[in-house]
């Protein structure tokens, strides 16, 4: 439907109604995410931004577009407009950013690591204090905190464990650490587990 301006020009209406108009705004918004996304991709490809910046936003797209699709065949709306997104429609597809490759593992790992934390927490509140009988759980832990590619590298929990990985490697196996360590490391491995939990929650 068409109609005059003031200024002459014929003015082009999209929508006849609220209801169409609401419609073809969630369309816009839906390219819009889709672009982004295809933006997205190709800034990480071309190394222009960090691997915690791609997937947090990568992440971030892609829970929106979720939200928008609900009513909409994805298909066809790619058809209908000729929107040209192959590396935005492949991530679509994945459901999930490049660097989370750890197929159904990403559940076992957060089992294994809490686990370890508990573990490693509860040998330091019975009183081992020998290097050799924490180190082998200690290590353990830090491996697989690590293999979580859901948890930003300069995430609180991974930081204090390597900490305290690295002051536990530069000891021999059959020194002991003081209680004053071990108090300050079950103080803040204990906090870098419940970090561990809120993060994994929000």
């Amino acid at each position: 439907m068409s109609r005059r301006s003031t200024n002459g020009l014929q003015e082009i209406r999209l929508y006849d109604n609220a209801v169409e108009r609401d419609r073809l705004e969630n369309l816009g918004e839906l390219y819009g995410v889709i672009n982004s996304i295809e933006c997205l991709e190709k800034a990480f490809a071309g190394d222009y931004i960090t691997k915690d910046e791609y997937q947090k936003e990568c992440l971030k797209l892609l829970a929106q577009y979720k939200l928008m699709i609900r009513d909409t065949n994805i298909e066809g709306f790619i058809r209908k407009y000729r929107i040209n997104c192959p590396l935005a429609m492949a991530r679509i597809k994945e459901g999930k950013p490049v660097t989370i490759n750890d197929g159904g593992s990403a559940a076992l790992r957060i089992a294994q690591v809490t686990e370890l934390f508990i573990t490693f927490l509860d040998l330091l509140r019975l009183n081992t204090r020998d290097v050799d009988a924490l180190y082998p759980t200690l290590s353990d832990l830090y491996d697989t905190i690590n293999a979580m590619t859901t948890l930003p590298s300069g995430s609180d929990p991974k930081v204090k464990v390597e900490k305290w990985y690295t002051e536990l490697s530069k000891m021999n196996a059959s020194d002991t650490i003081s209680e004053e360590m071990a108090r300050e490391m079950t103080f803040q491995l204990d906090n870098a587990y419940n970090d561990l939990k809120k993060i994994l929650k929000s």
